[in-house]
């Protein structure tokens, strides 16, 4: 479930009552485009039920809690493979690792925290606090989890202000936001990544 609303597609047979109801609505005096955006907006809100009820993907659904800002308002570019494990927590934590036998235990590598979650090596771990630097900057504040699923999607289009200047602005402070957030995730995950395959080429 978390790698399709990643890629921003619903379940195949949410798709496939889609397209029945698209069908079924073809004689309708009004056209299919219109039809075909009524039609997914309803499969958006039918996923979105799903989303809040699955008791899988929990750190996904706190990063993206929101299924249609998610589909519609995200830079829609290639997901980044880092960004893809920072989105999931699928990667080199120690807490997956271990999970998956791949870690004798689930400690962080670079600090005494004993369990080594996404959520701890972005956000927490004192060996990444110069990698966090600029989105401290850009917020004022230490980064939070809770700060995610505003920065990757950006304001809330209804909500920007209609003078066309402001609106700008904002847009573009939130591009550089988001972007700061990028390279934050780039440079952990990469320095991360390497630091593990070190670990494991040592082991053989």
């Amino acid at each position: 479930m978390a790698a399709l609303v990643l890629a921003r597609m619903p379940p195949a047979h949410l798709l496939a009552d889609e397209r029945r109801r698209i069908e079924e609505r073809k004689r309708e005096p009004t056209t299919v485009a219109v039809i075909r955006r009524q039609e997914r907006e309803a499969t958006l809100r039918e996923l979105q039920v799903i989303w809040d009820h699955t008791t899988k993907a929990a750190w996904t659904r706190r990063m993206i809690p929101d299924i249609r800002r998610w589909v519609y308002q995200s830079n829609h570019e290639a997901m980044a493979f880092h960004m893809a494990q920072a989105l999931t927590g699928h990667g080199c934590f120690q807490h997956y690792l271990w999970k998956r036998r791949r870690a004798d235990d689930p400690r962080c590598m670079h600090c005494d925290e004993p369990d080594d979650t996404v959520e701890h090596t972005l956000f927490n771990c004192p060996f990444w606090a110069e990698d966090r630097r600029e989105m401290e900057q850009c917020v004022g504040r230490p980064l939070q989890p809770n700060d995610v699923p505003d920065i990757i999607p950006g304001p809330e289009k209804e909500l920007l202000p209609d003078d066309a200047s402001r609106r700008r602005r904002i847009e573009a402070m939130a591009e550089g936001l988001r972007l700061a957030f990028g390279r934050m995730v780039e440079a952990i995950l990469g320095r991360k990544e390497d630091a593990e395959r070190v670990r494991q080429a040592r082991l053989f």
